[in-house]
């Protein structure tokens, strides 16, 4: 929040650094009252796509997503194991279900 960014308001940096702040520690609905599902938003969305690189090896790069029967389905071709972001996106899923009423899967599609 202390640093000036051409370009951006005083608003949009608050709203860029909750982002940020609420990316690691819990959600506090008061947080900024003008902006609070903004803020709610962003973190979700930033929360799971930061599961999504757990490992930081680019795992899910080649990920598609589509909404289906209620399920925003992220599916990748990838081959290899892909368990650490499968238990960092699991952890991730119910606060976004909550913030956009719509569940995220996980699908790891399998090569014969």
């Amino acid at each position: 929040m202390s640093t000036e960014i051409i370009g951006l308001s005083h608003e949009e940096r608050e709203i860029i650094a909750n982002t940020v702040r609420y990316n690691m520690e819990p959600f506090l609905y008061e947080a900024s009252k003008n902006n609070t599902m903004l803020i709610a938003k962003l973190v979700a969305i930033l929360r799971l796509a930061n599961s999504m690189d757990r490992s930081h090896r680019q795992k899910l790069a080649d990920c598609r997503i589509s909404v289906r029967d209620g399920e925003l389905i992220v599916s990748t071709g990838y081959e290899g194991d892909i368990t650490l972001e499968r238990l960092a996106f699991e952890n991730k899923v119910d606060f976004f279900e909550e913030i956009y009423g719509i569940r995220p899967v996980l699908k790891q599609k399998r090569r014969v």
